[in-house]
Parts: structure tokens; C-alpha cells; sequence
């Protein structure tokens, strides 16, 4: 692979869509890689994720974003505001878009919004039309893509089931990637190292992974006033991966249920988060969980901004 070849394209495409349209195990699927934790609640994603494609013709940097939240006549606060944000930079410091649309939606609406706003971005942009697999949504489904097609003739629209299919068994990953690739600017070379798949340091990558298994292991209001500070990662001379993290919640009273009867609940959170790091960091790994309780954190700016949640404007 040479990545400084002729004609070579680099640059950065938004992957928008609602919460649960599937958008982080998309970009999973296209770089084969499990780069964004995935779970079936909504706002798993709270943070912009990279990850990276490169080939010998260019380099897409895909950005997986927090989904689209519906408008309000109120302005949001804390946490709803940061994730409103950060969605919406995505979308400006991006070159191309992706428009990721899932077809089990409730209200068509919400589709059309989207595209509204990826339209209204005046950047290129394709549409991936996801869950394939959901055969009782097959009219819909065709019924959709007939309605983009006549709306944007120009415009490239993709079925895919990430759950149904492999890359490695579809030219269809190619595609998407060889048609979003041709929409980014000319670049002298990558924009990143062309060997990685993300360039998010592992201590990123180690507080998402526990934060996905207190999303698989936790219900109701838990998992979305919890956050994952990672006080110490030590990589020793045995390929041993140490980490330390702590699971910040918003009320004292779900320190408890974090925990579990005997501890049983936070064990289990850590047991998984740990084997997820050993099969991504290729080490042994040691976990070390607490909870900590920061009253309200996620209406707090200033506690928001110890735990990471800031939104690094594109101007």
C-alpha cells in the first residue's frame, strides 16, 4: 500500500442518523473493527469515535456521533445539551456525511429530518438504509429508498444489515467506502498513521468498554447518569494491562444498585469489560472498578468537563 500515491483523498465523513439507528456498529462493520461499543439503548454514544479505512487511493476517517435528539421548544441542559453539540460539530467539521437511517423508526418524520439536515449541511453525503435483516420492514424499506432516489437522484443509497452480513461475504462495505472516499478532498496523504484503525490512545478505548458493559448490565435511568473516569492505566513488561476506573453516578442511592447484592453486579460489569479489553488490547488484563458518587453530575458544566464531556468546536 502506498498511501502517498496520486489522487490521493483524505478526510473526515459524519456518520448522522437518530439514537439506535445503528450508526457506531455500522462503522464497526465497515472498518472491522470494534472501535464503538454497541448496545440497544439509546445515547450509548456520547462521544465523537473515530475510525479508519485506508487504502492505497485514500484515507476515511469515519466519525461516529451521538444520534440526532428531536427538537424542543426548550433549550437543553447538561448532558442532553453536550450530546445535542457534539452531534451537530460532527456534522460541521465534516467533509462528507454519512446519512444513516434505520428502517424499524417510528415516525417517517424523523427520517425526513435528518436528511433535511444533512441536506441543509451542503456537504456530499450517501445514505445507508440499515437492519436489512428486519424482513416485516422490506416495503418500507424499498418504499424509502424510491423517496430518496426522486428527492436526491445524485445521491447513492445502500441497504446493509451489520448484523446479517460480513463485510469479508459483501462487496457492499467496499462500495460504500470506494463512493465516500470519491467525495472527499484531494489530500497529499493520510490524515492519520495508515496502520491504525482508530487513533484513540487504549486508556480511550478501555473507559468506553466498561462504560458499554454498565449500559448491557444496568436498566432504567442507571446507565445514563453513570460515567467512566479512568484513574490509572499501566501497561507493565509482562503484557499486562492495569487498569484503575472509576463508575461516577448521579444520585447516591444508585451507588447500591451499581454495586449489586454481594457485589454481584459490579463483578459482572468488570468480568466483561475486562475479557473486551484482553481480545482488543491483546494483553492480560487487571480491573479495578469503584463507584464514586458526584450528586447531579450530569446537570453540572463544571463536573461534565472533569469527566471528558466537552465539545472541541470545528471554528
Amino acid at each position: 500500500m502506498n498511501p502517498e500515491a496520486k489522487n490521493f483523498r483524505a478526510g473526515f465523513c459524519g456518520l448522522i442518523g437518530l439514537p439506535n439507528a445503528g450508526k457506531s456498529s455500522l462503522m464497526n462493520w465497515l472498518i472491522q473493527e470494534k472501535v464503538s461499543i454497541v448496545t440497544a439503548k439509546p445515547q450509548t454514544t456520547r462521544q465523537r469515535v473515530l475510525g479508519l479505512c485506508t487504502d492505497e487511493k485514500g484515507q476515511v476517517v469515519f466519525i461516529d456521533a451521538p444520534g440526532l435528539l428531536a427538537p424542543r421548544p426548550v433549550r437543553r441542559l447538561g448532558i442532553h445539551a453536550f450530546l445535542e453539540k457534539e452531534a451537530l460539530d460532527v456534522i460541521n467539521s465534516s467533509d462528507v456525511l454519512l446519512a444513516v437511517l434505520s428502517v424499524d423508526v417510528d415516525r417517517k418524520e424523523d427520517l425526513d429530518e435528518v436528511l433535511g439536515l444533512v441536506e441543509r449541511s451542503r456537504k456530499p453525503f450517501a445514505v445507508v438504509l440499515n437492519k436489512r435483516d428486519l424482513a416485516q420492514y422490506s416495503h418500507r424499506r424499498i418504499r424509502i429508498e424510491t423517496e430518496i432516489k426522486q428527492k436526491f437522484p445524485d445521491v447513492r443509497v445502500f441497504q446493509v444489515s451489520t448484523l446479517a452480513e460480513h463485510r469479508r461475504d459483501s462487496d457492499t462495505g467496499e462500495e460504500i467506502i470506494q463512493v465516500l472516499r470519491d467525495l472527499l478532498p484531494p489530500a497529499p496523504g493520510p490524515l492519520y498513521d495508515p496502520e491504525l484503525y482508530t487513533p484513540h490512545a487504549l486508556r480511550e478505548l478501555a473507559a468506553e468498554l466498561i462504560r458499554e458493559q454498565c449500559f448491557l448490565h444496568l436498566h432504567q435511568e442507571i446507565p445514563f447518569g453513570l460515567a467512566v473516569r479512568i484513574q490509572s492505566f499501566q501497561e507493565d513488561t509482562k503484557s499486562v494491562s492495569r487498569v484503575a476506573a472509576d463508575l461516577v453516578v448521579n444520585h447516591a442511592n444508585h451507588k447500591a444498585i451499581v454495586i449489586g447484592k454481594g457485589g454481584a453486579v459490579i463483578k459482572a460489569i468488570g468480568s466483561a469489560a475486562r475479557l473486551a479489553m484482553m481480545k482488543l488490547f491483546a494483553t492480560k488484563v487487571h480491573l479495578e472498578l469503584r463507584v464514586v458518587v458526584r450528586e447531579n453530575w450530569s446537570g453540572s458544566a463544571t463536573i461534565m468537563k472533569e469527566l471528558g464531556y466537552v465539545v472541541h468546536n470545528s471554528n
